[in-house]
């Protein structure tokens, strides 16, 4: 008997099983190995079982509940008998590998008229997520029977079947989410583009970096030259004074630009003799100049003359073309 001892020995290993479902039922056959003051004929037996293990425990140790029969076994005495096996055991699973996964177990149980003591050990292999071959070798130690006399009878079983498991997984591993990093915007650097004489176009393209302040600049950003246009009724050199404004545009314009000189010129229409024309352009031209000079320019930069009506822009045969022609006319200089 100490020979049949050391087969639950030599089936147990250190290796794992990865996950376990809640529950697993294995029908179970195998070959009884007993001690010859069991009244058994023989001194073995086949039997035939089911097991049922309960995982859903956040424990170790985990419950299964086992039944064994033979339904037929010849007696010493003569006849048969029955023998029936109830027991319950604690199931530890070792930790190690998914291709075998070694187990042993402890525990109690009745036999017909007796109770015994039970320890175990197995493997199963798993053939896929479900299903599983399972073997395993159990020593049974009974208490006589009421009859009999020594100290306990010794049985081993060994047996194999097929675990079938479901009711989800014991162990479910939890996905591992990645913290979040929150990617801050790249700012890019901001670059502040000069605009040193404040014209409107910036340095970098600025062809007058230095045009005075309030000069209305082209694309380059250069002074555009500003133009004077004064108009008079007939036979008159008074400024009217829907005119003051431009005057005021002209003369800020030459302050702020000593480098040009202004000469003005007077015009007529048609009307009356060349000389008579000459003298009313002329003082058309010096009302402007006065102007001009009422408003800071430096009389030193003005100049002017009357030149009649030998200069028409426009028909002098209709009353708004000779509107047109009584004017004066500006030329800037630059020195």
């Amino acid at each position: 008997m100490k020979k049949l001892l050391l087969i639950p020995a030599l089936l147990a290993t250190t290796l794992v099983m990865a996950d376990q479902k809640k529950y697993e039922i294995s029908p179970m056959i195998g070959y009884n190995f007993s001690e010859g003051n069991l009244n058994v004929k023989t001194n073995g037996f086949y039997t035939g079982g089911l097991e049922l293990q309960f995982n859903d425990l956040d424990s170790k140790i985990v419950p299964e509940f086992s039944f064994y029969k033979t339904p037929s076994v010849d007696k010493k005495t003569g006849g048969t008998k029955t023998i029936t096996r109830g027991a319950f055991n604690g199931v530890y699973t070792y930790e190690g590998s998914e291709a075998i996964i070694p187990f042993t177990k402890a525990g109690i149980g009745i036999e017909n008229d007796g109770v015994f003591l039970d320890a175990g050990a197995g493997l199963k292999i798993p053939l896929s997520e479900n299903i599983a071959l399972k073997a395993e070798a159990i020593y049974m130690a009974k208490i006589n029977e009421l009859s009999g006399v020594g100290a306990a009878d010794s049985n081993l079983m060994t047996l194999v079947g097929v675990t079938f498991a479901f009711g989800g997984e014991k162990h479910q591993e939890v996905p591992v989410t990645a913290p979040v990093v929150e990617e801050k915007p790249v700012v890019a650097p901001v670059v502040v583009e000069k605009d040193t004489d404040s014209d409107g176009v910036l340095d970098k393209v600025d062809a007058c970096p230095n045009t005075p302040k309030g000069d209305e600049v082209d694309a380059q950003g250069c002074s555009k030259i500003v133009q004077l246009e004064v108009y008079f009724d007939y036979n008159s050199a008074v400024i009217k004074g829907q005119y003051a404004t431009y005057l005021d545009i002209y003369a800020g314009f030459l302050k702020r630009h000593p480098e040009y000189t202004a000469h003005i010129v007077g015009h007529t229409d048609n009307i009356g003799s060349q000389k008579f024309n000459v003298k009313l352009s002329q003082k058309r031209a010096k009302s402007v100049v006065d102007a001009l000079i009422a408003r800071g320019v430096d009389a030193k930069r003005l100049s002017f003359e009357g030149v009649g009506k030998l200069n028409p822009i426009a028909t002098n045969t209709t009353a708004e073309g000779r509107a047109k022609n009584r004017r004066i006319e500006e030329r800037l200089t630059k020195h």
